[in-house]
């Protein structure tokens, strides 16, 4: 696909049954949370995504560098349509308490502003 940005890659999360996001750390990944706000089910490693992920709630996490935890992961939503659902629609929950207004906010109230 290329680099892709704006519709062409809302529309990709979206198509797609799954998001696998394995990095081995992440200060803050957006691109989990804009699958998730998209209705894609979410594999993830733990780093970074703290602050909006919860395992098995509203996205799958595998430990880093475990590509047999990954290989699993994939397995369980490829057969399980329900629990790839749950994610979907618990994701997009998640994905909407998350706007760029809220980040403001909440970096002034760090900032005393």
């Amino acid at each position: 696909m290329g680099f892709i940005t704006g519709t062409k890659l809302r529309r990709a999360y979206s198509e797609a049954h799954v998001l696998l996001a394995t990095s081995w750390y992440e200060s803050f990944p957006l691109f989990p949370l804009e699958g998730m706000a998209c209705g894609t089910a979410v594999i993830t490693t733990p780093y970074g995504v703290e602050d909006y992920v919860e395992h098995l709630i509203n996205a799958y996490v595998v430990p880093p560098r475990d590509e047999e935890a990954t290989a699993k992961a994939i397995i369980a939503l490829y057969e399980d349509a329900g629990l790839r659902l749950q994610l979907s629609q618990q994701g997009i929950m998640e994905a909407k308490k998350h706007t760029w207004n809220r980040c403001v906010q909440r970096m002034m109230e760090i900032l005393g502003i």
